[in-house]
């Protein structure tokens, strides 16, 4: 496999702003540092790559099989653009929802999807996925809704995870088992609301939304002069870039490194659609 550069942090190029240090926001991986149509997204080797090109904490997203098995999979009511027929890498005909498969047969006759035979690998249980964490010291961040998965990483990491859900119930509940920074999904709220279902949960715990017009200055800052951390989630070019002026802490970053074969190596990476590409 080429060595491809991956540059996460020259999104802090676009600012036309000096930062201060304490205001450089941590980048987190969305679904692991997945490259192109290689290596799968949610995967081991995602956690691989990640160490490989520098993040030192990841997103996961955690869900059941049919059998309740904890399982890393993102696209559970329609698996396939994920999963590839083991046998023969072949496509699914038709929608495969993951509670509709049983872990043992989800095991024996689909792989991740990737064009590389090399990264065709098993869908990760829950211990997997965060057994590569600990290996390759990684911090992960659970997407998820099952308090069951948060006793496993509060098990295998102590207070060194992060737990991220919409939902304040289930946060108020893994609050009671770990002091793990905690990650409130949310939109469309003020910063004074967002303030208010924070401190409901308490400890360390910040916002995280996908609505970049929501994260104004004056909504960062409220929201960092009250304490907490405030995450963009997978924000388009430029409007991540924005986010860091604005005054975010943390980076949920989807970027990958698609290669374009028309493109020789030593040519520059630049930013274009949310993916970091060779510069055209």
């Amino acid at each position: 496999m080429k060595k491809y550069i991956f540059l996460f942090l020259s999104l802090t190029c676009l600012l036309s702003v000096n930062l201060r240090a304490q205001s450089i926001p941590v980048v987190y991986a969305h679904r692991g540092c997945w490259l192109g149509t290689e290596v799968p997204e949610n995967s081991v080797y995602a956690v691989e790559m990640a160490k490989r090109y520098g993040y030192t904490t990841i997103e996961c997203d955690v869900h059941y099989t049919k059998d309740s098995v904890m399982v890393i999979m993102h696209d559970t009511n329609d698996m396939r653009r994920c999963i590839r027929r083991k046998a023969d890498n072949s496509k699914l005909d038709g929608t495969l929802k993951l509670s509709d498969i049983n872990f043992d047969d989800l095991r024996k006759y689909y792989v991740l999807a990737s064009d590389n035979p090399q990264y065709r690998s098993p869908v990760p249980t829950l211990e997997e996925l965060l057994t590569a964490c600990k290996e390759n010291g990684i911090t992960p961040l659970l997407h998820s809704d099952l308090i069951e998965s948060y006793k496993v990483a509060q098990q295998m990491f102590g207070d060194n995870w992060i737990a991220f859900c919409s939902t304040d119930a289930i946060l108020k509940e893994a609050r009671k088992i770990s002091n793990c920074l905690i990650l409130l999904s949310m939109d469309n709220v003020t910063a004074d609301q967002a303030i208010q279902r924070l401190k409901a949960i308490g400890g360390r715990i910040g916002i995280s939304s996908m609505s970049y017009r929501m994260f104004t200055r004056e909504f960062c800052q409220a929201i960092r002069n009250a304490g907490f951390e405030v995450q963009s989630s997978i924000f388009p070019t430029p409007h991540d870039a924005e986010a860091i002026q604005n005054g975010a802490s943390i980076l949920l970053s989807d970027f990958c490194y698609l290669p374009n074969k028309q493109k020789q190596p030593s040519e520059t990476i630049s930013i274009k659609k949310g993916k970091l590409q060779k510069g055209e």
